[in-house]
């Protein structure tokens, strides 16, 4: 078996921001708009969710000043065991 890398792979990113676009669609009345993560270092990644939140967004169509939407800050992490964990706040 070969060794895993010791950095995240472009599958891997992919996985995270599907694995958070999924988080972030389980709420009724939210949808994950966007999310962007770019590599800090080899094992640390760094971006945001950016949500929507529907009724907020319909008001906005109407002349609101809120489009309804909101952004929070994402990381994920690579521990020596090749484990990922992210989260977003």
């Amino acid at each position: 078996m070969w060794p895993k890398p010791a950095a995240f792979a472009q599958k891997d990113v992919d996985k995270i921001k599907e694995d958070i676009r999924t988080e972030f669609g389980k709420h009724d009345g939210l949808k994950a708009i966007a999310v962007q993560l770019i590599r800090e270092n080899d094992r640390k990644l760094v971006g945001f969710v950016k949500r929507e939140i529907e009724a907020l967004a319909e008001l906005k169509s109407l002349g609101g000043l809120f489009d309804g939407t909101m952004m929070k800050e994402c990381t994920a992490s690579m521990d020596e065991t090749w484990q990922t964990l992210w989260s977003c706040r």
